[in-house]
């Protein structure tokens, strides 16, 4: 494997993505080139520091129960549009929620 391809992949290597032959010809470049070991530390720290300079937001006990539900359901995530609209349209249905009201 080339050390441009290697690199390439290091993002997926790191998340356990690559399938096994992938994974395998990745971690035997690593062992013999050691520029793109180093790559794969650097990585490795900066998410590393990444994830420890940016605090967890705390998800309230409502928003739990509805992730929870949803992921038992099986329901999909909304799109970029979806959410987008499920928030907006509200404001645009005026004060009686009506959507048919013309105000």
């Amino acid at each position: 494997m080339q050390c441009e391809a290697c690199r390439l992949l290091l993002d997926e290597a790191m998340e356990a993505e690559l399938g096994e032959e992938a994974q395998r010809a990745v971690d035997l470049h690593l062992l013999r080139c050691h520029a793109c070991a180093h790559e794969l530390k650097s990585l490795e720290t900066a998410r590393e520091l990444l994830r420890n300079a940016v605090p967890q937001a705390a998800i309230g006990p409502a928003m739990r129960d509805r992730i929870e539900t949803r992921l038992n359901l099986g329901e999909p995530a909304l799109g970029k549009t979806e959410a987008l609209l499920q928030w907006t349209l509200p404001l645009h249905e005026g004060a009686t929620g009506d959507p048919d009201d013309p105000r």
